[in-house]
């Protein structure tokens, strides 16, 4: 018996879908300021005046933005960095999946050259409840 009135399953299949449209439209209704911003080399300064409908001097900039002015991370060291990360992330755990990085399987949860026939097993036939239909009627 499950502690909810309604198939978990389907529930979270559908609730994805939702998801990823709420972020599609949210990037949608986004994408003019996005593109203002990436089209040309900003600084903090520039945009504080952008955001705040004001001129950029000494007295109205935010103290924060003051302190980021001319420091700090580019957008494309930024995305560099994002993209080196997931570089990682992808070498240590393609392992699982991929032979040829097998090498580099550090984060992977499973090896492929672990088990029978080189394929990982998570339990075995008793764990699982089949050891009479994986078996047989005779147990061979």
């Amino acid at each position: 018996m499950v502690p909810w009135p309604f198939s978990f399953r389907d529930v979270h299949y559908w609730l994805a879908w939702v998801i990823i449209g709420s972020l599609a439209l949210h990037i949608a209704v986004k994408m003019p300021l996005i593109l203002a911003h990436w089209s040309r080399r900003s600084d903090a300064a520039t945009i504080a005046a952008a955001t705040e409908g004001g001129v950029p001097d000494s007295k109205t900039l935010p103290a924060a933005a003051k302190a980021r002015t001319g420091h700090g991370w580019s957008r494309r060291g930024f995305l560099a960095a994002i993209t080196a990360g997931t570089g990682v992330v992808v070498l240590t755990t393609g392992g699982q999946s991929f032979a040829w990085l097998s090498g580099l399987n550090l984060f992977a949860p499973r090896r492929m050259d672990t088990g029978p026939q080189a394929v990982p097993i998570n339990r075995t036939a008793a764990q699982a409840g089949v050891a009479d239909a994986a078996l047989g009627p005779t147990g061979c």
